[in-house]
């Protein structure tokens, strides 16, 4: 969609071209973590990073470079974030897993579930 956008700019503004900055803006995340539903503003790629936890609960830095096209040191900070939230762990190194009790109130986390998103400029 974004690709159509962009020729429909270029035929009328000439030579002129638009490039997209994905990693700008803001995403209002709502997961639900363990029955309840907690909400995020996070970036884009922070976004993305944690949406590819729906698939599959345990994910390496390897796989995330490779779903995200990113380089290992981007992935492991946007996961470093997930990990201070409390929705992620890591062990062993570089393997990023779900966590089971989010925190002292015995929250348990059983599945990270997108609820809805919202982007903003």
């Amino acid at each position: 969609q974004l690709d159509s956008y962009t020729k429909s700019y270029q035929n009328q503004k000439g030579m002129r071209t638009l490039e997209w900055c994905h990693n700008l803006g803001l995403v209002q995340l709502e997961l639900e973590l363990g029955g309840k539903e907690v909400s995020f503003s996070v970036s884009p790629p922070r976004a993305v990073t944690i949406w590819h936890f729906q698939e599959k609960e345990v994910r390496t830095v390897e796989e995330l470079c490779d779903l995200m096209e990113a380089q290992p040191t981007t992935v492991r900070r946007h996961l470093s974030y997930w990990v201070s939230q409390g929705v992620l762990h890591e062990n062993p190194t570089d393997t990023f897993t779900i966590v089971e009790n989010i925190n002292e109130a015995d929250t348990v986390l059983t599945d990270v579930m997108v609820i809805y998103i919202s982007y903003v400029d």
